[in-house]
């Protein structure tokens, strides 16, 4: 096997196998005696010669595919080379549909090489020679798809400098892509003189994307297609490709270029002084089209359109048919007078050039879009990715482009038709448009390259786009602080486009990509004295680093936009960065009173009615729960998501997520049946919305089980959990927080269906996901050791299950405070091991704290309450004092009579009475009558009750009454049980 150019080795035999099989595929057969290979690809064929080097047709073995490879002349100098490496890199973050995508630039055997896209058809110019010649409209329709590209590439800071039809492909389904974005200038680049001869159109040179790489007086590109200030060697930007396009164009409906000079000072003379080709005689060129061309043709780069999309937009409206109110009113018009007619006629052209937002969105959103997309989401293979595609993306960006189109529309028409607004109002409704564009295509890049991941998270990249009623909120769009200067405008966009790609590869689940965006952003910014925009990256800085789980550093960055947006009085900025700060600092770090210190600034700039404000007051719930303060926390929820079902256009799976945060709230008040009910309604909302297979819908299984753990359903919990966990491990992969946190619920089913080393397992396995994702001390982490030391206890291995136990405590002590709910529930499991170790002077000390703590944060009535009533109780009897136990029992009793506790937990709290009581000789019918409860409910609730049936069945063969055994102590039962058991 050789490299290009060296010499031949024997053909092995996989070689030959690979060889047919690939021929067999691509239809090509390779050269003989060797298969000829380069780096990873195989060379079926050679596809041509240029100044730049050979094109090769090759097979990438990686990606299994053929591409095209631009293999540069090994002469070309290390200045050279890196300069198209950069410029390559660039195209390279480029997914356009009407732009050749470029893979990869390598280097193998001393050469470097640029992969990309193969595209098969023919280049515009040969298009445009077919018999008979396209139509203008068709050349107009096949131009604006060419158009599209330079546009998008635009956004990116990207010129091409040599647009040509030579340098455009359309394809045998008629979809044009641009090419040689100025990846083709030879090595011996010159200055043209002024006296020098025209090239011809087949006579192809090249042009350098960036004028900060151009050496000072070259003039690079194909001077019949070039605007003057490049053939000055001047600065050129998106304007000299605007020009150079109008030029192909002319040549496409006219069959000759508008300019006439056989030599560069001729043409630029012909240029400068506007002496533009009169149209050939016979021509059906339309003269709106031409008037179009014409202003693209300026010799002064400010006469041209605004932006190659300005140009498309005006291109649009001469080939879209118009509407049929535009024919009612005409006809109307012509039924009064000349004068009146006259005055219709100039409101049509008025209306006309309001209705070319559509044009605006080809190649952005539209039908090859929606198509690419579906392929890219169904192509997948995942079993809900069809579900997603059909409910959550296409509806969503269809509308949100309907939505987009209707406020471009009513933006120009009030101003330039109804003359409700000023010229000024509307460039600022019109810059709100175009960032929301930027969005919309940045999602749409993301999900034309879906994986599983972000199919998964397709629903939130749709759900993240830029509301657009903020760009019909004059006020508003009023206080936004000034743009920056045109000197650093192509600069600041640029920063922003990454942004605004770094954000939906976010939304996307794509964090990694996300970050280094925000890495290449920042870099950029270096030279950027514009804040507004360094405030917006560090927004998203902060943003990817939570979800990434670096809640620390994501702080950090949060506090940096919030500063920066103080002083630059970017409110929208502020408020964002404010809320933001609430849930990472106050929930993710669960340091709730450092996060309340933001509420007021994220809660008193949200705008009434908006997204903004849902999500500030359900963070603000957030942390409320996260005090322990349920009751605030419910009806800041309730309030949260009543907002959000008022907003005009409600997201679904955000609003089944704020059902079930509301959900989570009941469970911890104890509300059981109403935390049940509302999970099921967010379970039935999400497999709607998403699917029956979608993880989201996992996810809230997960929390659907929780809530019937607590309520002692066991089987079906654990039956929901194993079914959640499937799906979490296929879509999240096994090193994630929310596949730790459904081990550690599934631990707690098993535990307490008395699986004990099933538990241990999954405790263990959910502690070493969270020590990986997590920062250190994270209280997920105490969570996890307090589950793993409950196994072990029901083990027997009972100083271990302590010292997990004391982590635990000592960890939620730091960061939750000693009265927080978990903690009071690791010291109540503390108190239950000192009773098994018989220390019960030390374990009643631990319940009466434990009792003092939740009667203080959750109020009497709650069931972890009474179950700490229960405990202290038992402690007291293995003291003997029954008669203190006595109370602390009766009142357990009455509030778990009730139906929302679980079945074992009435049980216990029955026999506890039942012993208490015994010792009134009074009460001793009721003592046997209670314990006959214990037991029936032990014997109910089955599995992991066997020891517990077993203690309460000898009591009550002991326990008669008038029976002389029946004096035995408390003390003398419990040891009794426990020789019978088999507990230590």
């Amino acid at each position: 096997m050789v490299a290009l150019g060296g010499r031949p080795e024997p053909v092995a035999a996989d070689e030959v196998a690979l060889r047919a099989r690939k021929a067999k595929v691509f239809g090509s057969l390779f050269r003989m005696p060797a298969v000829r290979r380069f780096d990873r690809y195989v060379v079926l064929d050679t596809l041509g010669q240029g100044g730049m080097g050979t094109v090769l047709k090759v097979y990438d073995e990686q990606l299994d595919r053929a591409v095209a490879i631009k293999l540069l002349r090994r002469e070309r100098s290390e200045g050279e080379v890196d300069r198209l490496r950069r410029e390559a890199q660039a195209l390279a973050k480029l997914s356009h549909p009407h732009v050749v995508q470029v893979y990869e630039v390598g280097r193998a055997e001393g050469q470097t090489f640029i992969a990309m896209e193969l595209v098969k058809g023919q280049t515009l110019a040969q298009w445009a020679q077919q018999e008979p010649r396209p139509s203008w409209r068709k050349a107009v329709e096949v131009y604006r798809q060419a158009g599209a590209g330079l546009a998008a590439a635009h956004a990116k800071g990207i010129v091409h400098r040599d647009f040509k039809p030579g340098n455009a492909v359309i394809d045998d389904q008629g979809r044009v892509r641009v090419l040689d974005f100025g990846l083709a200038r030879q090595s011996h680049d010159r200055t043209i003189e002024s006296g020098d001869e025209i090239p011809t159109a087949k006579e192809i040179t090249t042009a350098d994307p960036r004028s900060s790489l151009t050496p000072s007086g070259t003039v690079l590109g194909t001077p019949g297609y070039m605007p003057p200030e490049q053939m000055h060697g001047h600065e050129v930007g998106a304007h000299s490709d605007q020009f150079s396009f109008c030029v192909a164009l002319w040549e496409a409906v006219y069959a000759e270029r508008p300019f006439v000079g056989r030599s560069l000072r001729a043409l630029i003379g012909a240029i400068e002084s506007g002496a533009i080709r009169p149209a050939p005689r016979g021509t059906a060129v339309s003269s709106k089209l031409r008037a179009v061309l014409l202003r693209g043709l300026a010799a002064d780069p400010q006469q041209r359109w605004p932006s190659m999309e300005a140009l498309l937009t005006a291109l649009q409206s001469l080939v879209a048919p118009r509407g049929r109110r535009f024919i009612g009113l005409g006809l109307f018009g012509g039924l009064v007078a000349v004068g009146a007619g006259l005055g219709v006629s100039s409101v049509l052209d008025r209306i006309d050039r309001c209705t070319g937002a559509r044009a605006q969105l080809v190649g952005i959103w539209d039908d090859a879009r929606r198509q690419e997309v579906e392929d890219a989401i169904v192509g997948t293979k995942l079993g809900y990715a069809p579900d997603v595609w059909e409910r959550a993306v296409q509806p969503a960006l269809d509308d949100y482009a309907d939505a987009w189109v209707a406020q471009h529309e009513d933006a120009c028409e009030a101003t330039s038709v109804r003359h409700e607004q000023s010229a000024e109002v509307m460039d600022r409704r019109m810059a709100c448009l175009y960032r929301a564009k930027r969005a919309l295509s940045a999602a749409v890049g993301v999900l034309a390259r879906a994986d599983a991941g972000v199919v998964a998270n397709a629903h939130e990249v749709t759900g993240g786009l830029r509301p657009l009623s903020r760009c019909a909120d004059v006020e508003a769009l009023a206080a936004e602080v000034e743009p920056p200067l045109p000197a650093q405008t192509l600069a600041v966009d640029g920063v922003r486009e990454i942004l605004a790609r770094a954000k939906a590869e976010r939304d996307a689940g794509r964090y990694a990509g996300a970050r280094a965006m925000v890495e290449d952003a920042k870099q950029r910014l270096a030279e950027v004295e514009y804040g507004p925009v360094h405030t917006e990256a560090f927004l998203e800085e902060g943003e990817v680093l939570h979800q990434q789980g670096h809640y620390v550093a994501s702080h950090q960055a949060l506090r940096q936009a919030l500063g920066q947006a103080l002083r630059w009085r970017q409110w929208d900025e502020v408020q964002r960065a404010a809320s933001a700060m609430m849930f990472v600092v106050g929930v993710r770090q669960e340091r709730a009173p450092d996060g309340l210190r933001y509420r007021e600034l994220a809660m008193e700039l949200a705008v009434d009615g908006s997204e903004a404000e849902v999500e500030s007051s359900n963070n603000l719930a957030r942390i409320l729960r996260v005090q322990g303060r349920y009751e605030d926390a419910e009806r800041e929820h309730r309030r949260a998501l009543a907002l959000h079902d008022e907003l005009p256009r409600p997201d679904l799976p955000r609003g089944a997520r704020l059902r079930g945060d509301l959900a989570n709230v009941l469970t911890a008040q104890g509300r059981y049946a109403e935390a049940e009910q509302e999970h099921r309604r967010a379970l039935a909302i999400l497999h709607e919305a998403l699917g029956a297979s979608h993880p989201n819908v996992a996810i809230s299984r997960n929390d659907l089980a929780a809530v019937l753990m607590a309520q002692g359903k066991q089987q079906e919990a654990e039956q929901e959990l194993r079914r959640a966990l499937v799906r979490l491990d296929r879509a999240l992969g096994p090193d994630n927080a929310l596949v730790a946190s459904a081990h550690s619920n599934l631990a707690n089913v098993l535990h307490a269906q008395g699986r004990y080393q099933e538990a241990e397992q999954e405790s263990r396995r959910a502690l070493e996901t969270r020590h990986k994702v997590l920062e250190p001390g994270h209280p997920q982490v105490a969570v996890s050791r307090s589950n793993l030391a409950l196994a072990l206890m029901g083990q027997g291995k009972v100083e271990q299950a302590e010292q997990e136990l004391r982590r635990a405590i000592v960890l939620w002590d730091e960061t939750l405070g000693p009265e927080h709910p978990h903690v009071s529930t690791a010291r109540n499991n503390l108190a239950t091991i000192l009773v098994e170790q018989r220390r019960y002077h030390e374990a009643e000390q631990v319940h009466r704290r434990v009792l003092a703590s939740r009667e203080k944060t959750l109020g009497s009535d709650h069931p972890y309450v009474a179950a700490s009533r229960s405990n202290l109780a038992e402690v007291l009897l293995e003291l003997g004092r029954a008669d203190q136990a006595r109370p602390l029992a009766e009142n357990a009793w009455h509030r778990h009579r009730r139906g929302d506790v679980p079945i074992e937990g009435r049980a216990s709290t029955a026999f506890v009475l039942a012993r208490a009581l015994w010792t009134d000789r009074a009460q001793r019918h009721r003592a046997r009558e209670l314990a006959q409860l214990a037991r029936d409910g032990f014997a109910e609730h089955g599995q992991g009750s066997e020891d517990d049936l077993a203690q309460v069945e000898q009591w009550l063969d002991e326990h008669h009454v008038d029976s002389p055994r029946s004096r035995t102590t408390n003390h003398e039962v419990t040891q009794q049980a426990r020789r019978v058991t088999g507990s230590p």
